[in-house]
């Protein structure tokens, strides 16, 4: 999903649908995760800001039934909030280049 480019997704290996059925060890490491993967895409795409978005269940607009964290960079004026739910599919050349920006930044930051 396009949304604002340098959107990252967190999924964790084993299935668990929803935030629900994650065990807490898992919630936390992931939470942990999610913590430095937002600061790397602030900085990799110099964003103004990050929003992480996670959706439980089909009324919350859960489409895929594997646990999974948005982590989208904002800019300031975006239009994000009108296109998230309706935006094309990224590029995947582009999607190469924004885990290369963010296994660098991990390689570089005090949690490699």
């Amino acid at each position: 999903m396009k949304g604002n480019e340098g959107h990252a997704l967190i999924v964790p290996f084993d299935h668990y649908e929803n935030i629900y059925d994650l065990p807490d060890e898992v919630a936390h490491c992931l939470a942990s995760v999610a913590r430095k993967t937002a600061l790397a895409v602030k900085e990799t795409q110099q964003a103004d800001g990050v929003n992480l978005i996670q959706n439980n269940e089909p009324a919350a607009g859960q489409h895929a039934f594997h646990y999974h964290l948005h982590i989208i960079p904002r800019f300031k004026n975006d239009k994000f909030e009108n296109e998230f739910w309706t935006a094309e599919k990224s590029d995947p050349k582009d999607r190469v280049k924004y885990a290369e920006d963010l296994r660098e930044w991990f390689k570089k930051s005090k949690w490699s």
